[in-house]
């Protein structure tokens, strides 16, 4: 993500794309995390995550850090991919 971005306001702003935002890492308006910034939002687990915003042309990816059963065919947490009952249409 381009410095300019590391923003607390805009930071924030980002979040809100995917839930409440709670908190900014103190460590990421200065950058000292390199490439990465931390937000602490508030989502709700029973609706499907946000994969990644559209920033200025651009999109940026969303990691989750303590969520570790996200199902990569219907985007929801609380069970993998080979466990989803959700039926993948064909391509």
């Amino acid at each position: 993500m381009n410095l300019f971005f590391y923003d607390k306001s805009i930071l924030l702003s980002l979040a809100f794309a995917i839930g409440r935002p709670m908190k900014v890492d103190s460590n990421s308006p200065d950058v000292r995390r390199g490439h990465f910034a931390r937000v602490c939002i508030d989502i709700k687990l029973n609706k499907p995550i946000v994969e990644r915003v559209w920033l200025r042309d651009h999109w940026y990816k969303v990691k989750y850090e303590g969520l570790h059963h996200i199902c990569a065919t219907c985007d929801y947490y609380g069970h993998l991919t080979r466990d989803c009952k959700v039926q993948k249409p064909y391509e």
